[in-house]
């Protein structure tokens, strides 16, 4: 396990990030008492996207929608207005 003082760690800390990433733990100590600990998180976060069969399942497995949804979605729209006829992505 690698130690650092506080100073180390900040100034080097873009390089740490990338070292806890590896799987490295890394102590920050001040004062000879260690304040933090960097470390890899416990369950890395995969990225991808669901498949048609996998989305599908989701919505199958949501609650029903209650009688009252339709009737609070039709009163937000009003309340926001209509959508802008002009190009919203124009500065």
């Amino acid at each position: 396990m690698t130690r650092l003082t506080t100073t180390e760690a900040s100034r080097n800390f873009s390089a740490l990030l990338g070292r806890a990433a590896a799987g490295e733990r890394i102590e920050i100590m001040r004062s000879g008492t260690v304040v933090a600990v960097l470390s890899p998180p416990p369950h890395p976060r995969k990225k991808r996207f669901l498949s048609p069969d996998e989305f599908g399942e989701l919505i199958r497995t949501l609650p029903p929608l209650d009688d009252d949804f339709l009737r609070e979605i039709e009163e937000i729209r009003r309340s926001v207005g209509p959508p802008p006829t002009e190009n919203p992505w124009e500065s």
